[in-house]
């Protein structure tokens, strides 16, 4: 990302050395805000060796130590679940939220986002909580203006678990790239009901080119509702081809990709249920682009 030529959802405008610089400054405050729950580790390794990742976490690729060495490509395999937890197994909710690799450092916000990913990897549902209308105005509110993404997060899974879609949709569409993100996975843990409130903004109006403009707000709304369909929406026609209308229509290639994605992933829910018929519709919306460059 440092030494980029193209433009970066996330590096503002600028030649090399500015986008560097505001980088380091971001890692440096990130790094600071959240001490106790970040390490710092650099991957320096031979030609040919694999190292295994979890995608979320933060990341980032450095300037090559020598401005003279070839170039070196990376080949990326990403793996994604095709079959979701279930009770069954081994591993239960509590058994994940007292695992000692769990305990946070004091005064962070994250235990919505906790219960959350300890109940799906139990395969049981977030347990849904009561919240009153000011405490959701209080959450919406950081949300949309907090400058921390513990508390974005923290407040958009909380407002998720009470099932407040609308003040979510609400967010995603008035909010920064940050806090669109926050609220799109506050929508996905509000669960597959989040679907019909995002649907209709795969619909926004048509985007233009990307060479015209950077990210439009259009593209950047399409993106993040592909990104809540394919993390939680049921395998249904009508949500499998309002994907491939928009995928028909995005210019972005950012939302392209999250569109694609989107369409495998039901795909796979779909095949689970044995839904054959839906499996085949999402390779219908997705065989035109398996040959096309985007």
């Amino acid at each position: 990302l440092p030494n980029s030529q193209e433009q970066s959802m996330f590096l503002p405008h600028g030649n090399v050395q500015y986008q560097t610089g505001v980088l380091n400054e971001a890692k440096s405050n990130y790094l600071a805000q959240y001490a106790g729950l970040v390490e710092d580790l650099a991957l320096t390794v031979p030609a040919g060796s694999c190292v295994l990742m979890h995608y979320d976490l933060f990341h980032r690729a450095s300037c090559r130590l020598n401005g003279t060495a070839p170039v070196r490509f990376l080949v990326k395999f990403q793996f994604l679940r095709t079959v979701e937890p279930s009770p069954s197994q081994t591993c239960s909710s509590r058994m994940v939220v007292n695992h000692p690799s769990w305990k946070l450092p004091p005064n962070v916000q994250l235990d919505p986002i906790v219960k959350d990913i300890s109940a799906w990897m139990a395969g049981t549902g977030a347990a849904r909580v009561s919240m009153s209308l000011s405490e959701r105005a209080r959450r919406l509110e950081e949300l949309q203006r907090s400058s921390s993404e513990v508390e974005r997060l923290a407040a958009a899974y909380s407002l998720g678990q009470v099932g407040a879609r609308q003040a979510l949709t609400c967010a995603l569409l008035e909010g920064s790239e940050a806090t669109c993100r926050a609220a799109a996975y506050g929508l996905v843990a509000s669960g597959p009901e989040a679907a019909h409130h995002v649907l209709r903004l795969l619909k926004s109006h048509q985007s233009v080119p990307v060479h015209l403009a950077d990210l439009p707000q259009t593209s950047r709304l399409r993106r993040f509702s592909a990104f809540v369909l394919g993390e939680c929406a049921r395998p249904e026609p009508q949500t499998i081809r309002a994907l491939g209308e928009a995928l028909r229509e995005e210019f972005c290639t950012e939302a392209l990709g999250e569109m694609l994605e989107a369409l495998g992933l039901i795909a796979a829910r779909a095949r689970a249920m044995d839904q054959e018929e839906l499996c085949h519709l999402c390779m219908q919306q997705v065989l035109p682009f398996l040959y096309t460059p985007i």
